[in-house]
């Protein structure tokens, strides 16, 4: 699965996932309040390799809208995201911080936001899950409709 946080303005990016066999999900989202929680994740689910979390979920095919409700969700995946976001909680406020929070989580949310920091108006930041290797490249992915 490939994931993809493309810069709009100052105030909103993309956030695009293309899975194999599936129709791209691509939502514009507001930056201030999500995109570091969305990294948090990202950098707590990959370090800690848990294919319960969101984005194993989007992997494994669960369609953001389920994600998004929890009516939409067995009772024990919802469980199973509750422990996770927890976790995300604690990774996302050290970060903001600066406190203490060396554990993988940790680098891998600062390794996460070092390469969002350098993704340009026109550019992208690149994930490949469940990999912790962001990669700033110069194209994104058409938008929707394009």
């Amino acid at each position: 699965m490939k994931i993809w946080f493309i810069p709009l303005n100052p105030t909103q990016h993309r956030f695009r996932v293309e899975r194999e066999g599936r129709e791209p999900i691509d939502v514009a989202l507001e930056t201030r309040s999500l995109l570091l929680h969305d990294l948090a994740h990202y950098a707590v689910e990959a370090t800690e390799e848990l294919a319960h979390g969101f984005y194993g979920l989007l992997a494994a095919g669960t369609s953001l809208e389920s994600l998004r409700d929890p009516d939409g969700l067995s009772r024990e995946a919802f469980d199973a995201l509750m422990l996770i976001e927890r976790r995300v909680a604690m990774t996302q406020s050290a970060f903001k911080k600066r406190g203490p929070g060396n554990d993988a989580a940790s680098r891998g949310l600062r390794q996460l936001w070092g390469a969002w920091s350098k993704t340009r108006h026109g550019s992208a930041m690149r994930l490949e899950w469940p990999e912790l290797a962001p990669e700033v490249v110069v194209s994104a992915p058409p938008a929707p409709g394009s």
